[in-house]
Parts: structure tokens; sequence; C-alpha cells
């Protein structure tokens, strides 16, 4: 009797514990995400009533692909969690659930008609068994001919219907398991074409008291980025420059994100709690080097360089940029983001910043008789631009692509926005100023050049012309400046240039020259022409 008491003491016991521990799933959404350059932080909340005791919540439908070391819960001061841990569960489709209970129910009445089947054909072999069984038929005073006749004609008559009954059952047996097998694999491939592999997060908590709390969950998947794109726009030359930043977003966590705040950044998406520590950068005059390893230099050691006068440490120039440019960046995307887990890219226009520019134009007319328009862009340093490609528009017209690297501009950012033919330009020969002509043992070779530039714009425009003279290489040929049309020198190079505003309508000349001396029996040999060195643009 005591023995059954302390047994249903324990089960007493055992209930309690039981009825403490509540199982429970709690149902979040996903409330924001922050999306890196690769990965992304996805952040979710739900509410959950919290009983007093230990509780056991469930989180479920998450993305299959999150890394469980950069899960994080949040639950308030109201509630101890005691353990977190995640696992893998599979689930259907709600939606196709009716056609998967059609195909189960379909193979439960499969599976009862072949075990009938089975069954019947077990009841014919036992009585098959049976008829043989009882064919005895001699007694003590040996067979009886009466007896033999009613058996063989009994025999003759149930074994063979017996018989036919089994090859029928035998039939159907095999096309029942045809169709059960039919079944299953229908039903094994649409499971399979419909089933949701996710993750789900096991909490167990303890409260005092019942109380409602707001949970929050993090967690990293390394599936997605973004990719900074740019468009740069000009309605008129007169007019700011406009820059739409935009982005190049993608996806494949296993979750779709239907209309969430996102947050787009460029930080580093470890989730594990590291202090940055910084090495000492030396400097030197070919530019900066930062010792990765060790604070201070070892002779030994090839991996730096470092080769100070110890009595001039301040003697020398760094080549440090003048644009500073901020890597760790984070701003949120003013509109709800709905984006597939697709891995499908989706681009976005994030803001749009109208800046100051100047238009300039260029034109080298001995290369090729066209005009560059090149806008110089200032006020960029604040918007926090990142590497990436940019499309160009003009007045209405796609000109192409560029590229901006903020880690090498400066204050100005400079973009070719493409040919402009609206500014005309001609370069021809004045031929009356041409000619060779020979004064005592010496050649002497006039040369005059005319540029014609007509501007067919509605609005004035600052042209920057390039031309050269040659630079002699010997110093029996002379290279006389005759006329250099109010251009710049570079003597060196024997580079021109004239820097001019034309008004609309407006078109001007450009005249230079010059003459080459050089003895007789000579002639002067000239570079073939290069192609025109153009600045890193697309």
């Amino acid at each position: 009797m005591k023995k059954i008491q302390v047994f249903c003491l324990l089960l007493l016991v055992a209930a309690s514990c039981f009825g403490q521990d509540k199982l429970k799933e709690v149902p979040t959404t996903i409330s924001e995400v922050t999306l890196y350059l690769s990965g992304v932080t996805v952040s979710r909340t739900g509410q959950v009533d919290v009983e007093q005791g230990t509780n056991h919540l469930i989180l479920s439908g998450l993305s299959p692909y999150l890394d469980s070391r950069s899960v994080q819960v949040g639950m308030g001061t109201d509630v101890n969690i005691l353990s977190v841990s995640d696992n893998s569960s599979t689930t259907i489709d709600p939606k196709k659930m009716p056609i998967l209970n059609f195909l189960r129910d379909s193979i439960d009445a499969v599976k009862f008609e072949l075990e009938t089947e089975r069954n019947n054909a077990d009841v014919l072999t036992q009585e098959q068994n049976l008829l043989l069984a009882n064919m005895k038929i001699a007694g003590e005073k040996g067979v009886v001919v009466p007896e033999l006749e009613d058996a063989l004609a009994l025999y003759r008559r149930e074994l063979p219907e017996i018989k036919r009954k089994m090859l029928l059952s035998s039939i159907r047996q095999r096309k029942l398991q045809t169709q059960l097998d039919t079944l299953n694999n229908r039903f094994n491939e649409f499971k399979r074409n419909n089933e949701k592999t996710s993750r789900e997060v096991h909490l167990t908590v303890n409260a005092d008291k019942k109380v409602k709390v707001t949970l929050s969950l993090q967690y990293y998947v390394a599936d997605a980025s973004w990719t900074p794109k740019y468009d740069i726009r000009s309605v008129k030359i007169t007019d700011p420059i406009t820059l739409a930043y935009k982005a190049e977003m993608r996806q494949n966590t296993g979750e779709n994100w239907d209309g969430v705040k996102m947050i787009l950044s460029t930080n580093n998406p470890m989730y594990t709690p590291a202090l940055p520590q910084l090495f000492t950068n030396f400097v030197d005059l070919n530019g900066w080097y930062m010792q990765n390893r060790q604070a201070m230099p070892n002779e030994a050691d090839n991996n730096y360089q470092y080769n100070f006068d110890k009595g001039k440490t301040n003697a020398f120039t760094s080549q440090y940029s003048n644009a500073e440019v901020n890597t760790d960046i984070s701003f949120e995307v003013p509109f709800a983001v709905r984006l597939a887990s697709d891995n499908r890219p989706m681009v976005t226009e994030v803001k749009k910043n109208q800046l100051p520019v100047s238009y300039k134009y260029f034109t080298v007319p001995k290369a090729e008789c066209t005009s560059f328009l090149k806008a110089q862009i200032t006020g960029w340093e604040d918007l926090n631009l990142l590497e990436g490609d940019a499309n160009l528009y003009l007045e209405g017209t796609f000109l192409g692509k560029t590229g901006i690297n903020p880690n090498q501009i400066e204050d100005t950012l400079s973009l070719y926005m493409g040919k402009d033919r609206r500014l005309v330009v001609k370069r021809t020969k004045a031929a009356e100023k041409n000619g060779k002509n020979f004064f005592g043992n010496k050649i002497v070779q006039s040369v005059v050049w005319e540029i014609e530039l007509r501007n067919t714009k509605k609005e004035a425009i600052t042209v920057e012309v390039q031309d050269q003279i040659p630079v002699s290489k010997n110093d029996d040929l002379e290279v006389i400046k005759d006329d250099l049309g109010g251009a710049e020198l570079n003597a060196e190079t024997g580079l021109l240039t004239w820097n001019k505003t034309l008004q609309p309508g407006e078109t001007i000349k450009l005249r230079f020259g010059f003459t080459l001396k050089y003895p007789k029996n000579n002639s002067v040999a000239r570079q073939k022409l290069q192609e025109l060195r153009r600045d890193n643009y697309y």
C-alpha cells in the first residue's frame, strides 16, 4: 500500500512539473533588415504571454541559412532566458495541404484494399490447405469406392475454383501495389517540391509572474548583398547637377522581405565582438606604409619599409589624399522594401542630391576635331559616396557609364560627360603663310595653323583648347616661335593651351605658327601622331 502511495505521489509531482512547462509557439515578423555589402542582419519582433514558472517557446519560420552563432534574443528584464538553441524543421505550404491530404487519403485507401486482398488470399490458401488435408479417404477396411468418388468430385469442383480465386487475387494485388507505388511517388515528389526547410529557435525562459513581453530576435545570413550605383543627370549646363544614389540589392535568405524597414550599411557584418586595434603607420618619401603585426620596425623584417633619417624626422612630404572617405556608412532607405528571396537583383533609388557643378569643354583638334564636356562637381564629400558605376545623362540623353572612386578624388569630382558636337571645331593649315625658303646654307620652313570654334548652343560655354608646336632634339634644328596666338606654352613639351569663353552663336579663330631652321641636305623627322591620351572613363 505504501508503494502505491509513493508511486501516486511521484505521478502528481511529475504532473505538477509538466504543468509548469508551457510549450508555446511565438509568431514573429521581420521588422528590419540591415543589408551589408556582403551579408544581412535580420531583426524580428513578436508579442508573447509568458506564464509564471518555466516556459518553452518556439520561434519558427526563420531563414534556413542563419548562422547559429549570430542568434541574439531579447525579452526585457521581467523574463529570465535560461537557454537558447536552434535546429532545422520542414513544413509544407498550407495552400498545398489539401492536395497533400488527398494523396495521403488515396494512399491509405489503396493500402486498405491491398491489405484486404492479401487477407482474402490468405483465406483461399487456408481453404486449399484444408481441402488437401481432408483427401485421406482410406479406412481400416481399405478404400471405399463410393467415398472415393465423392471425394474426387469435391476435389474437382472446389480446388479449381480456389485456384482461380487465388490467381485473381494475385493479379489484383499486383495492380494495387503498382497503384500504391505510383501514389507514393507522387506524394513524395509533391511533398519534396512544396516543403520548406527553415530554422527554429527554442527558448527556455522563466518568469516570477505572468507577463506580456515584446520579444526581439536577430540573426545573420550570409547570402545577401547590395552594390552602390549612381545616376548623374544634367538638364542644362547652367543648372546644378543631380546625383542619384542607387542600390542594387539581392538576397537568397529563404525569407521574402515584404515591406520591411531597410538599412544599407558598409560596416563589417561580423557579429563576434572584437576590439579593433590600431598599428603604427610609417611614412617615407615614396608614400605611407602600415605595419600590420609589429608596433616598431624590425630591420630583419622585409614586410615593411622604414628608412627615416632620425635627424630629419619632419623633413618629408607625405602623399596622403586630400579627400578622406568614410568607409563606415549606414543610412536608412526612405521607404519600405519588398525583395523576394530569389537572388534576382533589384535596383532602387535611395536618395538624390543636387550639387554645384561647373562645366568646361575640352578639345584637341590635332587629334580629333571634337569637343568633350567635363563636369567638375563640388560638395560631394558629405554624401558618403562609395566606389561604384555611374550612368551619365545630359539633357535627357544617355551618354554612357563612368566609375566613381572616392578614394582617388579630391575636393572636385571631375567626370567626362562625353562628346558634344554642338561646339563645332575645325583645324586647317593657312596656306598663305606656309612654305619653305632657302637662306644661305639653311632651310627655313614656316607653318601656320588655324583653329575655328563655333558655339551653336544657347548658353555661353568655356572651352580649353590644346595643340602643340614641335620640340627640337638636335642643336642644328631650331624651332622659332612665330606667333602663338595668345596660348600658354609649356616649353618642355611644346603644349599650347587656350582657355576661351564663347557666347551663344559666337565663332572665334585661333592662329599659331612656328618656323623650323635647319641645314641644307637634311630633312626633319616628324614623330608619328600617337593616339590621344585620354583620362580613364568609359
